[in-house]
């Protein structure tokens, strides 16, 4: 199982019984449990680590969600929290959530809407009923504080099972909430591992002006605590008793709360008597109970009691209530009186001090304490915690029906066009086409070229708006070149899902505003205008009039195309975290780019390479796609220029368009250092012979810069082949797994040209020197290309997005705009911490593996 809890208990109760509890239990659980796996979800900002007592092996995460150090975002918008944890269980897989103390912050509850959680059970540890049962001290009836503590209560109502640290606890779910015993389990608890014998300490005595017997009451700022009763009780001993016994009180009081039990000693004439510590360490409590004559402790309702349990274990005779869990938790072991009554409190101090055997007690008491212990507490919890996975109730929503999509309209282009979004599109439409009906509609119905097989339908664009109705879903591929321009129209009048092959669409975009026909700055900026201030516009559009085309290569554009999307598909984490920088409620799904050749069939290797003119001797590097200078062309044929001096068998080709000046430069690159036998360069290629190269090169290099958030078709061609592939640290590229492929740093980790072009030289020689971890890194680019990137696999994955609704994201544009003014105060990591936060909302899982 994978087990999370949260740390609630850890934080409020830090020091104090509940966070004593909590930790105990867990660091118990988690060092002797070696099957499940356990993770702190902590989301108050406070200290409550666990680390520190957690074995190194033990199978233990602590996962951290900063969300303002007052937790002022959790507090305003209550609704985030839920999100967050909803998200939280989703990616971690949480099959069982442990809430450690529901109740702690009853006007703060801690999951507003448990049923919204679907295969996980929820388990809450239930500590007391205190201001049910107290009602009159605690809830006032007409304060805001009654109607969140019943709201607690629904909530709590909800979860699959509850841990009773006691049976009177569980007494009170049943008697007064009417919970049915069988989702109960009693699990005790035992003193924090710390209490133990020791020696005598007269100098903590002396601090704190001790020097008589003394009876020990451990308490709180609470009138629960009875601690007002027992001073009075102690004033009514015989004044002998009085004078042998002096009265410690150890609790870590408000100046307003010391100053009225000082004033309670005083009105009973015991103020030279009642020593009030105040605020203690934990081995300073240690050294009192360990001293002290009897230890005092007359609460009226406990849920537990742990400092009975902390005096037994320190060798201190006891005197408690006889209540609630106090009296089941004493037994036989110590001296009971009625906390209601403070002459029966005064009876049991006379008795314990004159008749009974204290050495007696003592024996008995630190017996009684050995049937406490956080092995069997842990025991207990993981059976509780099995039992709820196990719950029929686990199940609390049934997930709802897919919508049945059965035909769909496909917008793309196809083959013979140069795009690799193309071939990449017949390929998902042959795959898909095993799930529903797919009608395709291209820009120029003339210009296809390619036999998609039997079922699909290709159709010209402008037969669409007469055929809408009759598809269930609508799909667009889109990418930042000029096929694509004819769905614009398409994507902002018909809704459907976006294919987003290049998170930035502004190269097409400039293209079509300003070059297409006569320059069209109303277009352009219509379009800025989605992800820019009117501002920030005129100053771009200023800038490319003025011939600053330099400037505008940071501009990212996207808005006008992604904010009609009813749900978007993108191939990359890097995709997805971009378009959810700019609006965090869009729907998005990472589909990874299949890679069209996990299966690999047979070849004949040497006379594929015998046909484009190489040797099984050469050790070929292969460039793919279209030539352009983000390719780092240019580099890679410098560090190869470099290598061709060393090494006399390798060779570099060249496989993709040639735009631009490209084919004047590579000539001038071949010319001037002689590569005429080393280097070639084919221009455009079909995707047969693209195919054929890829499979007789033995090292791609497939590097990036600038870069745009584009998918590479190649790349992931070249996995699925089993390639040994060089890609720089950016992006989608980085995503690759590092034994999958050799990664050299992003450009702009270098501090000049020469260090990349080195980079890429170190990286090409290493695996020319060393064979062995070329075919280690082909085989591990394999394997993860058949276990992620089947095309299979992609487009199952496809088909279950059509059919799953949008989710309504809480995140809107005006939350994020309300969290903004709050986030004005943070400093830049606390924003940076909160950004991680609230981007867990939008990042859960992806479907693949990386």
């Amino acid at each position: 199982m994978n087990i999370a809890f949260d740390s609630v208990g850890l934080v409020y109760s830090k020091g104090r019984g509940i966070g004593r509890y909590v930790q105990s239990q867990f660091v118990e659980l988690i060092n002797n449990d070696k099957e499940n796996n356990y993770f702190l979800f902590n989301d108050l900002n406070g200290e409550c680590s666990l680390l520190p007592y957690i074995k190194e092996d033990a199978n233990y995460v602590e996962c951290n969600y900063y969300a303002g150090d007052d937790k002022g975002i959790l507090d305003e918008f209550p609704q985030i929290h839920t999100e967050i944890v909803k998200r939280f269980v989703e990616e971690k897989k949480i099959d069982v959530f442990y809430v450690t103390s529901p109740m702690t912050l009853f006007d703060k509850v801690f999951i507003k809407n448990i049923k919204t959680f679907r295969n996980c059970a929820f388990v809450a540890t239930v500590w007391d009923l205190i201001p049910y049962i107290f009602s009159e001290k605690y809830l006032n009836p007409s304060a805001h504080n009654k109607k969140q503590y019943k709201k607690a209560l629904e909530i709590l109502a909800g979860y699959d099972r509850y841990l009773a640290i006691s049976q009177s606890v569980k007494d009170d779910l049943i008697n007064k909430l009417g919970y049915d015993p069988e989702d109960i389990d009693v699990i005790w608890g035992a003193a924090d591992p710390i209490f133990r014998l020791v020696s005598s300490n007269k100098d903590i005595l002396k601090k704190f002006g001790i020097d008589e017997k003394y009876i020990l009451c451990v308490g709180g700022d609470d009138d629960r605590k009875n601690m007002g009763p027992l001073i009075e009780a102690y004033s009514k001993l015989p004044i002998y008793l009085q004078e042998e016994y002096q009265l410690v009180i150890t609790c870590h009081f408000s100046p307003a709360g010391e100053e009225r039990y000082r004033s309670i000693a005083s009105k009973h004439r015991v103020s030279d008597r009642v020593i009030f510590t105040n605020f203690v360490t934990d081995e300073e409590l240690i050294s009192l109970y360990n001293q002290c004559t009897l230890m005092a402790f007359v609460s009226k309702y406990e849920g537990l009691g742990l400092p009975v349990l902390e005096a037994f274990i320190c060798g201190a005779p006891v005197l408690t209530s006889n209540n609630s869990s106090l009296v089941q938790v004493a037994g036989n072991a110590a001296v009971l009186v009625d906390p209601f009554n403070h002459n029966d409190i005064r009876r049991g101090l006379q008795e314990a001090l004159t008749k009974v055997n204290l050495r007696e007690l003592r024996i008995k008491g630190f017996e009684r304490a050995k049937s406490f212990s956080w092995k069997q507490t842990a025991e207990l919890t993981l059976t509780a915690l099995e039992k709820a996975a196990n719950s029929p109730k686990r199940d609390r929503l049934s997930i709802p029906t897919k919508k049945k999509v059965q035909k769909i309209a496909f917008f793309t282009p196809l083959p013979p066009l140069k795009t690799g979004i193309a071939d990449y599109s017949a390929d998902i439409i042959n795959e898909l086409k095993q799930h529903c009906v797919i009608d395709v509609f291209v820009e120029d119905i003339k210009k296809v070229k390619t036999n998609l097989g039997t079922g699909i339908t290709v159709y010209a664009h402008t037969e669409f708006p007469k055929r809408a109705k009759t598809y269930d879903e609508i799909l667009y591929q889109l990418g930042n070149s000029v096929f694509h321009t004819y769905m614009w129209d398409y994507v902002r009048n018909y809704k459907g899902i976006c294919v987003i092959h290049d998170v930035n669409m502004y190269g097409v975009l400039e293209y079509v505003a300003l070059y297409m026909g006569s320059p069209d700055f109303k277009l352009l900026e219509q379009a800025l205008l989605y992800d820019y201030s009117l501002k920030e516009t005129h100053k771009i559009i200023d800038e490319i009039k003025s011939g600053n085309f330099h400037k505008t290569n940071n501009i990212e554009l996207n808005g006008f195309i992604t904010d009609y999307a009813k749900k978007i598909i993108v191939h990359s984490d890097y995709a997805k975290e971009r378009l959810l920088t700019r609006d965090i409620s869009k729907n998005i799904q990472v589909i990874r780019h299949y890679a069209a050749n996990t299966q690999i069939d047979e070849i004949d290797y040497s006379r594929l390479r015998e046909k484009y003119g190489f040797n099984t001797k050469d050790i070929i590097f292969g460039c793919f796609g279209i030539v352009h200078h983000t390719k780092r062309i240019e580099q890679i044929e410098e560090a190869f220029v470099k290598l061709s001096r060393q090494y006399k068998n390798i060779k570099l080709v060249i496989i993709g368009p040639l735009y631009d000046d490209w084919k004047d430069r590579i000539h001038e690159i071949i010319e001037k250092n002689d590569l005429q036998n080393v280097l070639k360069c084919t221009d455009y290629v079909d995707l047969e012979t693209m195919t054929e190269y890829m499979q007789i090169i033995d090292i791609a290099v497939n590097l990036r810069h600038p870069y745009n958030g584009e998918t590479s078709g190649t790349l992931m061609r070249l996995l699925g082949l089993g390639k040994c592939i060089i890609v720089n640290n950016i992006g989608s590229f980085g995503e690759i797994p590092d034994n999958a492929c050799i990664k050299i740093p992003n450009v702009t980790d270098f501090e000049n040209a020469n260090v990349e072009v080195n980079a890429i030289y170190e990286a090409m020689e290493t695996l020319i020197k060393y064979p062995e971890q070329r075919e280690n890194v082909s085989k591990n680019a394999r394997e993860y290309a058949k276990k992620n990137l089947d095309i299979t696999l992609i487009a199952k994955q496809y088909y279950d997005y059509l059919c799953k609704e949008p989710e309504d994201c809480i995140l809107t544009k005006d939350v994020m705009r309300r969290i903004s003014e709050y986030a004005k105060t943070m400093s830049r990591d606390e924003i940076h911490k909160l950004s991680f936060t609230l981007g867990g909302i939008k990042h859960s899982n992806t479907d693949s593996a990386v």
